[in-house]
């Protein structure tokens, strides 16, 4: 695809000008003058932050805190279930006040919240970045001839400063089998090689010229971890933490949206919303046959609970739907121009694009976090004490052909594995647990919130919070692989739900996928070609 066109394409449908790099954000050195480099991002506007600058499309919010130990900002939305905190600028001043105590502190506080943000701080000439729980506001960051620069979406990036993909991207990406298990670049890799991603439970330090990565989560061992408590009391602890979280946020959006399915997520969100369910809207959409199966099971659950429920019917075809080629090819922009959006959804953003029927989607993405998805995938329970770089690359993508990308991208992780997986920082955690949190939540699902479902409208998700996920994952794994764990938190939060009888599966994961893919798993992880 190619930018100048799409940009002269939207000179041309003004309307849809807003929607290229929806609530994205650039932060630069303060001589970057991003409309002039870029004038199709005009209306952006520019707010200083010491000797930076920070550009915001015109729905994108950030803010700020002065305070002894830095000056602090935050990009997105957050809120704090555990203080009760619906305001960012209270997050700020308590994130102020933990930064005095240390950047341990820092990053204990910063835990408790929830949303999809960046933030950090200026101090002593060093900027330090942290993104929200599970990177669902994507973040790139690098240093460009020694100059500090980072945004949520690689082709603003890109077009600053006149880049081009790498020939292994491009390589990777138009590789046969490379869609399957989604868009995502191995790795912490960005489309253009000064940038990489910004990795879950990491910060990026920029200093004296370099920029460093370090890890600052997890905080407390396993096994320590796991110890507290029963899985009924962990349940119940988690429940009411969720139940606090749908609380605050219908204090922060007027008309907030639980987009609903029958599936074990989606339930346990809506247990959740008990005492605050008369101030959401609830709605699911169907744009292909098998979400008619969530749509109806949605209606169901809602017809159980008394709440009214609206399904959204998707366009079988594009023909109504305004400038859909255009719209289509923004979409597949905003999310990097690294592979094709699939049809049913590139017309379910264009079409919901069209709606003002609410702020906010709740979406309750980030808790497959703890389901155990590698066990299931794979009917696998153990895995190896230690990975290697092929059996990464092996979790990653199926490779039939072209052993010279495998070889290449059996290099990217590699260099994963000794940046972002090393035992000693670990603290017993399994790294399959962190590989999937880290890498495949954020390269894949923060990707997809950032470029594409942000197209339509902002989206926040109740469950991407550190301290709820951690407690989430220490529950014992066999109760968590038949997602006992979510059926005990609706027990606790609210029976009413799983009364209605309702138990969508996924259908792509059947007995014999799984294994087909763990043979592929074992055989290819062990080929030294």
């Amino acid at each position: 695809m190619n930018g100048e066109t799409l940009y002269r394409q939207l000179e041309q449908a003004p309307e849809l000008k807003g929607r290229l790099f929806r609530y994205g954000y650039l932060i630069a050195e303060a001589d970057v003058d991003l409309p002039r480099a870029l004038p199709v991002l005009s209306d952006w506007r520019a707010l200083p932050f010491g000797d930076l600058r920070i550009w915001l499309h015109p729905e994108q919010r950030a803010f700020f805190h002065r305070g002894p130990a830095g000056d602090l900002f935050l990009i997105g939305h957050c809120y704090d279930p555990f203080a009760r905190e619906h305001r960012e600028e209270a997050c700020l001043a308590k994130l102020s006040a933990a930064l005095e105590e240390g950047e341990g502190a820092y990053g204990r506080a910063l835990s408790d919240l929830t949303g999809v943000f960046l933030t950090g701080f200026l101090r002593a000439g060093e900027l330090t970045v942290y993104g929200d729980a599970a990177g669902m506001l994507m973040t790139y960051y690098g240093l460009v001839d020694g100059r500090r620069c980072l945004s949520s979406h690689a082709q603003l990036l890109g077009g600053l400063f006149g880049l081009e993909q790498s020939p292994y991207v491009r390589a990777l990406t138009g590789y046969r089998y490379y869609p399957l298990f989604g868009l995502s670049l191995p790795g912490d890799l960005s489309p253009y090689a000064p940038f990489r991603r910004l990795v879950p439970d990491h910060r990026a330090v920029f200093s004296g010229g370099e920029v460093r990565v370090e890890r600052f989560w997890p905080v407390q061992e396993w096994d320590e971890l796991a110890a507290q408590g029963t899985p009924e009391e962990r349940a119940a602890e988690i429940a009411r933490i969720l139940t606090d979280t749908m609380a605050l946020i219908p204090q922060k959006w007027a008309r907030p949206a639980i987009s609903v399915t029958g599936g074990c997520d989606s339930k346990t969100t809506l247990a959740c919303t008990v005492g605050s369910r008369d101030r959401y809207q609830y709605f699911s959409y169907v744009s292909q046959p098998p979400e008619r199966v969530d749509a109806q099971g949605a209606g169901k659950i809602c017809a159980r609970l008394g709440l009214p429920h609206r399904v959204y019917e998707i366009p079988e075809d594009s023909g109504g739907l305004p400038r859909y080629g255009l719209q289509r090819d923004l979409i597949a922009w905003n999310t990097g121009d690294i592979g094709y959006i699939r049809d049913n959804e590139a017309r379910k953003r264009v079409y919901l694009a069209e709606l003002d029927d609410f702020d906010v989607e709740v979406k309750s993405w980030c808790s497959e976090i703890a389901r155990a998805y590698f066990c299931k995938r794979f009917a696998k329970t153990r895995f190896p004490k230690e990975p290697t770089a092929r059996y990464l690359t092996t979790l990653y993508k199926v490779f039939l052909q072209d052993r010279r990308l495998v070889r290449q991208t059996d290099a990217v992780f590699g260099q994963y594995l000794r940046t972002y997986l090393d035992p000693a920082g670990r603290k017993g955690w399994p790294w399959q647990e962190l590989f999937f949190w880290e890498f495949r939540v954020s390269a894949w699902n923060g990707l997809v919130i950032t470029g594409e479902h942000r197209y339509a409208f902002d989206i926040t998700i109740p469950y991407n919070n550190r301290r709820l996920l951690e407690r989430m994952l220490t529950v014992p794994q066999e109760l968590r692989v038949r997602d006992g764990l979510y059926a005990l938190i609706r027990q606790a939060a609210d029976p009413e739900v799983d009364r209605a009888g309702v138990a969508v599966a996924n259908v792509k994961h059947t007995s014999r996928r799984a294994k087909l893919e763990r043979a592929y798993l074992e055989i290819h992880s062990r080929l030294p070609f």
